[in-house]
């Protein structure tokens, strides 16, 4: 079940290390992109939830709302990032 004498943690630097290699090998693939993708949320579990977990009735009618607020400061790179004000 597991290894309680070789345990990883993922705060542990070795593995952020190894996580963030993956990251940029996907980056240079181009496997990574921005865009508005939806988080599906479990209010049950309080976790989110992959795509593949959900299960929709065949007469679902989605209730999701969507909502932007205004970046009214932050990091350089995320105000760059930002839509121009209307």
């Amino acid at each position: 079940l597991g290894d309680w004498e070789a345990p990883y943690t993922t705060m542990a630097p070795e593995y952020e290390a190894a996580q963030l290699g993956v990251l940029q090998a996907m980056l240079r693939r181009g496997l990574l992109f921005r865009g508005e993708r939806p988080v599906h949320w479990s209010p049950a579990s309080r976790t989110a939830l992959a795509e593949a977990e959900l299960e929709y009735a065949d007469r679902h009618v989605s209730t999701a709302a969507h909502v932007a607020f205004p970046l009214l400061e932050g990091p350089p790179a995320a105000a760059a990032a930002a839509p121009a004000a209307a």
